[in-house]
């Protein structure tokens, strides 16, 4: 008998995303490590997915039943039978769901028997989800009522800061361990939900840094972004101190990468400012892609006024330019001002158009940030080391 190998469920809302590579990085390096992955998505994605790397692990993915409008019958059954397998564990969770039924809690226990049918089958020593909002609530119930433990990783902005939901605390303080993406997020949580010491960790979001390669073999004086046409990366901004940098003529190309439903918008700013044949946008490009893509230019930008971390910061860091972003949340943790790069306030496109002239000009000065960006993103980033910490706390 060989080795014995932890067996873990993901539980997601939806899987696989173009914009969740995080996720499908680390659920690859997770069976890579050795562990047996099983990835229950609630709902398909509204879109196919481009990353090469899905075909990988395409054959571990289920798609669970919809639960829309289910059969009482079957509710009934599987209630039943959950109550016989486990009545202690099935009885506290009931009590727990009626003392907390102002919480959604309700219906997701009503329902989330479906999912545990599936996940008890698998017999997983853990359960893992992402993400606050879609699938924690089911792994919470669906640990207390069959007794597997489950960790969560909460990541940012709409479910912590916007819109956090009624039952976050409950999520974080019945896993075995939750982590979150950056310090920033940690310290505001440990605060402002009053987490328990101990109950909330960082682990940092990875990326396979050995797959982003410095080249020396650049298109000249161009500058690049990889992010969602959504107005929360404020691409307007990136636009407008580009418009800035062609009055005051300095020589540039811009390339954005990505898609989204302020498409037209841009590209419309992009003709009426007269900069459409400096800046283009490139439409969504697979992982493999933007690997290729981001060591050709000289900077990254990413003029968001919303980013927890923004990983694709770390990617650029990885093919050694410089990045640079804004001053918001996590992102001083990973961006520092001067050494890896530029921070500037959001909504600032002159500070964004200065920096940019200034690394245009001082191409010694974009390499040397770049190597110790790329330094710092294998110190930090590096997908091996953050998958085995989260491994450990799965252990």
């Amino acid at each position: 008998m060989g080795p014995y190998r932890m067996r873990v469920a993901y539980l997601l809302a939806s899987f696989p995303n173009t914009s969740e590579i995080f996720i499908i990085n680390e659920i690859a390096e997770a069976i890579k490590q050795g562990v047996d992955v099983r990835v229950f998505s609630l709902v398909l994605p509204q879109r196919p997915c481009p990353h090469a790397i899905v075909q990988k692990i395409k054959d571990r993915i289920e798609y669970l039943p919809a639960i829309e409008n289910p059969q009482m019958m079957k509710v009934l059954l599987l209630h039943t039978f959950f109550f016989f397998n486990n009545p202690r564990s099935y009885l506290a969770t009931v009590r727990y769901v009626i003392r907390n039924r102002q919480n959604d809690m309700l219906w997701a226990f009503k329902v989330c028997v479906f999912y545990a049918e599936h996940i008890k089958k698998f017999k997983p020593d853990l359960m893992h989800t992402h993400f606050a909002y879609g699938s924690s609530l089911f792994a919470m119930l669906i640990s207390m009522m069959i007794g597997i433990p489950y960790t969560f990783t909460i990541h940012g902005w709409y479910d912590i800061y916007k819109a956090p939901p009624p039952f976050l605390r409950e999520v974080i303080v019945n896993s075995k361990k939750t982590v979150t993406v950056c310090e920033y997020n940690r310290s505001y949580l440990m605060s402002e939900f009053h987490i328990p010491d101990g109950q909330l960790d960082v682990v940092r979001c990875g990326i396979p840094v050995g797959k982003f390669s410095p080249d020396n073999d650049k298109i000249d004086r161009l500058i690049i972004s990889v992010g969602r046409l959504h107005y929360h990366k404020a691409y307007h901004v990136l636009v407008d101190a580009c418009k800035l940098l062609a009055d005051r003529g300095v020589p540039f190309s811009c390339w954005i990468i990505g898609d989204g439903e302020l498409r037209e918008n841009i590209q419309q700013q992009i003709n009426g400012l007269g900069l459409s044949d400096k800046v283009l946008l490139l439409g969504e490009k697979s992982n493999e892609d933007v690997q290729a893509l981001l060591p050709k230019a000289n900077i990254f930008v990413l003029t968001s006024q919303v980013e927890v971390l923004g990983l694709v910061n770390a990617e650029a860091m990885a093919s050694g330019i410089p990045v640079i972003g804004t001053s918001v949340f996590g992102v001083p943790e990973l961006v520092e001002h001067g050494i890896t790069g530029y921070l500037c306030d959001p909504n600032d496109p002159v500070s964004v158009a200065d920096y940019l002239e200034f690394l245009l000009d001082h191409p010694d000065i974009c390499r040397e940030m770049g190597m110790k960006g790329r330094e710092k993103v294998n110190r930090m980033h590096n997908l091996t080391l953050q998958v085995n910490a989260l491994k450990n706390i799965w252990v």
